[in-house]
C-alpha cells in the first residue's frame, strides 16, 4: 500500500430460505469478502474496490469475482 492510504476489508452474508429465481425457489446461500483500497498519492487520488463471491442456490454452486475501478470525480 502506498503511504497516505487506506484499507477497508469486509464480509457480507445472505440466506433466504425461500429465494425466487426463474429456476425456482430454493434455499439461496451467498459469501462475499472484499476490499477497498484509497487514499492520494502525490498529486493523484486512487479507490480500488475487489469482491469474491461464492455461494449456492438449490445445490447449483456459481462462483462470481468481481472488480470495480473508479475514477474520483
Amino acid at each position: 500500500m502506498l503511504p497516505g492510504g487506506h484499507i477497508d476489508l469486509y464480509y457480507l452474508g445472505l440466506r433466504r430460505k425461500d429465494a425466487r429465481f426463474d429456476q425456482g425457489t430454493a434455499l439461496e446461500e451467498r459469501h462475499s469478502l472484499g476490499a477497498r483500497v484509497w487514499g492520494a498519492y502525490s498529486e493523484f487520488d486512487y479507490n480500488f474496490e475487489f469482491v469474491g463471491q461464492s455461494g449456492d442456490f438449490g445445490g447449483a454452486s456459481p462462483v462470481t469475482i468481481r472488480h470495480r475501478l473508479r475514477r474520483p470525480v
